[in-house]
């Protein structure tokens, strides 16, 4: 989230791919209107974490 970086103190946060999250739901809603669904569906997707001022080291 982009306005994460504007507030005080910048937050961390981890960002997700949402155009890709639609097209897969799309594509999942698509198979299973058409009867293509797999009982078990799992799609991973890749993120990523977006370190601000509201991470840091871990204590030694």
């Amino acid at each position: 989230m982009p306005e994460s970086a504007l507030a005080t103190p910048p937050l961390t946060t981890i960002n997700q791919p949402i155009q890709q999250m639609g097209s897969e739901a799309l594509r999942l809603l698509i198979q299973l209107i058409e009867g293509q669904s797999d009982t078990e569906t799992h799609v991973m997707l890749p993120t990523s974490l977006v370190l601000r001022s509201t991470t840091c080291p871990p204590r030694s």
